[in-house]
């Protein structure tokens, strides 16, 4: 049996029922359901060509100013790329709501897309 989003028994277990609605788990996981889809949409939108773009710009930017080469690093990629997905540090996560969900997503659209 459905109720919102949460499977129940076939009984629709009077306790289960009142969990969910306590607990408000249609709105959590609808919460989930946007963060995920937000992200996947950054990805699209910040996938692996524009972040090496990115990076081609910087070089040839820095070559017109007749300045030393500038290439950014994995690191700095990453750094970019954090920002870009709203990753906090990882010592600062239990400031922010959904942080580890975010970084585990955020870590999955890096292998999908091989940034």
């Amino acid at each position: 049996m459905m109720y919102g989003g949460v499977t129940t028994d076939s009984n629709g277990c009077k306790y289960m029922v009142k969990s969910v609605e306590y607990f408000k788990l249609n709105d959590v996981y609808s919460e989930h359901k946007q963060v995920v889809q937000d992200m996947v949409d950054t990805a699209q939108e910040y996938n692996k060509t524009f972040v090496d773009s990115i990076s081609d710009m910087f070089k040839k930017h820095s070559e017109e100013l007749g300045s030393e080469s500038i290439e950014l690093d994995e690191t700095e990629k990453e750094r970019y790329l954090k920002r870009i997905f709203g990753i906090v540090d990882s010592s600062n996560e239990h400031n922010y709501p959904m942080s580890r969900f975010r970084r585990d997503i955020y870590e999955s659209i890096k292998s999908i897309q091989n940034l």
